[in-house]
């Protein structure tokens, strides 16, 4: 028995101090596990300290807001519609109904059915603008003898429509009561525009489009300064009707042309369009009452504005595995910005690339872009802060190449050339926008190229039947639009923002 306990007590003796080593070994282990993660976070500062003098605080790197478009419609809106009274327009109108005669009650029906408050007025428009009386207004357009007036017939002037319309802008009582002079027609009398409230125009311009070049060419210069400068958009909606009647202005040198569209097939059907000039989210707001009507014909519709896509596409919510990258390491554990990515260079390479393939969302109507051919805005900055010829080196260094992919999405490829890179002791933060260019960044819509009077000339010159569906210089009008857009505005398809730790 004696025996018995005192291998007992042995036993005991020797388990508690195994206990106590294991103990003594697992404190060591956290104690080295502990160093081990101390010495690697000095490291860091310490490779950050070498690289540019000062450890920066990415915090620092603060972004500003993305813009935003302004989609909010306008509270009080003065409407007015101008209908083309010349000649090649008498063809829509027949003793039969047509698409044109048709949805005459709806340019109104849109404008009441889609603002509470708001005013309308109606005019005609050829050599020179008339005031037209309500009475009501789609009768007398619907009625040929509209079309007869040689006072004003013979010529399509949409730049005279232009100068008619008022300076955007005005917030006042003062143009609600001339309007209402001129035979506007109030939407709810009762309600008269607040003194003070700014009242939003929204001009609708109802016409075939049928100009020789040089007017379009002016006309051009009249939207660019009096609306597209303003930050206001154009848009177009297109409808093709029967017709039967006679197209004019052709060109220098070409008679006009008879044209009876065939009520079976609805590609002899001759072309009309509403050119609408107003806030981007005005002109949405009046092309969506159209699309969803199903009792209408079918409508093409597009917006030349500075606003594209809705949100900006940048770095945010693009997980770090999706983006590859070539000698380059990336921070992930810094609480920064979601739209900073950090990058260190690795092994000095002579290039260094950032791949991501991103998708975009394009606001209703817009004119799509060419996502392979987009123009570039580099903006580099250095901390601590370089010299003038430094962040110039470094815009320099960064190529910047996109490629379209299927599904509104681009691939985005960020090439840097990190020897060419004087200041080795500096972190750059880079700023990338990218934006249609202003010659072809745009993809014109199908419709319009099929739709084009001068393309089916190469293809059936001596086809009236054909060129009788067709609107001139269609194309030359919406890539001319385009280029304004993107000359004035540079529109903004993304922006991204980087820091390279060299």
């Amino acid at each position: 028995m004696e025996i018995f306990q005192t291998s007992l007590k042995d036993c005991i003796t020797s388990t508690a101090f195994m206990m106590t080593h294991k103990d003594k070994q697992r404190k060591r282990m956290t104690r080295k596990i502990w160093f081990l993660q101390l010495s690697i976070y000095l490291c860091f500062l310490m490779f950050l300290t070498g690289c540019g003098g000062d450890v920066p605080d990415f915090r620092e790197f603060r972004i500003d807001e993305f813009p935003v478009p302004p989609m909010e419609i306008s509270e009080t809106l003065n409407a007015h519609i101008y209908f083309d009274a010349t000649l090649s327009m008498q063809g829509f109108v027949t003793t039969d109904s047509t698409d044109y005669t048709r949805i005459l009650p709806y340019l109104e029906r849109g404008i009441l059915e889609g603002w509470v408050d708001g005013k309308i007025a109606f005019s005609r428009f050829g050599t020179k603008v008339e005031r037209i009386s309500y009475s009501p207004y789609f009768l007398k357009v619907g009625d040929p003898k509209f079309y007869e007036d040689r006072d004003i017939n013979l010529e399509t002037r949409i730049q005279a429509v232009i100068d008619d319309i008022e300076t955007p802008g005005v917030t006042n009582n003062e143009q609600a009561r001339t309007a209402a002079e001129d035979e506007t027609v109030p939407i709810k009398v009762e309600a008269e525009i607040d003194t003070g409230k700014k009242v939003n125009r929204l001009d609708v311009i109802v016409t075939d489009l049928f100009q020789d070049k040089t007017d379009i060419n002016l006309l051009f210069t009249k939207l660019k300064e009096k609306y597209i400068k303003n930050d206001l958009a154009v848009g177009m909606l297109g409808i093709r009707s029967y017709f039967d009647g006679k197209v004019y202005d052709l060109g220098p040198g070409r008679d006009p042309i008879t044209h009876k569209s065939i009520r079976e097939k609805p590609e002899t059907f001759r072309p009309f369009y509403l050119l609408v000039i107003g806030r981007h989210a005005d002109i949405e707001h009046y092309f969506n009452y159209f699309t969803a009507k199903d009792d209408l014909p079918k409508v093409k519709t597009v917006i030349f504005s500075q606003y594209l896509v809705n949100p900006l596409v940048s770095f945010e919510g693009v997980p770090n595995d999706s983006i590859d990258r070539e000698h380059l390491n990336f921070y992930t554990s810094l609480d920064l910005d979601p739209r900073l990515k950090v990058f260190s260079i690795v092994k000095k390479p002579k290039h260094a690339t950032i791949t991501a393939k991103l998708k975009y969302t394009p606001l209703s109507h817009v004119m799509l872009f060419d996502a392979g051919n987009l123009a570039n805005s580099v903006v580099a900055t250095l901390r601590p802060e370089g010299s003038e010829e430094d962040r110039a080196e470094a815009q320099r260094c960064l190529e910047v190449k996109s490629k379209n992919e299927p599904g509104n999405q681009f691939t985005v490829e960020f090439i840097l050339a990190p020897e060419t890179l004087h200041n080795k002791n500096a972190t750059y933060l880079y700023e990338v926008t990218l934006m249609p260019s202003s010659i072809d960044g745009y993809r014109i819509p199908d419709w319009c190229t099929a739709w084009d009077m001068n393309r089916a000339m190469e293809v059936t010159p001596d086809d009236p039947n054909n060129l009788g569906s067709k609107t001139l210089n269609l194309l030359h009008f919406v890539r001319g639009l385009s280029r304004i857009t993107a000359q004035v505005h540079r529109p903004k398809i993304a922006i991204f923002n980087f820091c390279i730790i060299i």
